[in-house]
């Protein structure tokens, strides 16, 4: 991580359900367009899948 990053991170049970919060309406209208005013650039997004 960063130094001038912030990590966060969420529990799914699949990796759909992951790709499926990212394209809802809670993670793109309120969550990116919340934090908006503290981003410099996209915010960088990753998903793991523990096997």
């Amino acid at each position: 991580m960063r130094d001038e990053g912030v990590q966060v991170l969420h529990g799914f049970s699949t990796v759909g359900q992951a790709r499926a919060y990212l394209d809802s309406v809670l993670f793109t209208k309120d969550v990116v367009a919340g934090l908006k005013p503290l981003l410099s650039a996209d915010p960088e997004v990753r998903i793991y899948e523990i096997v």
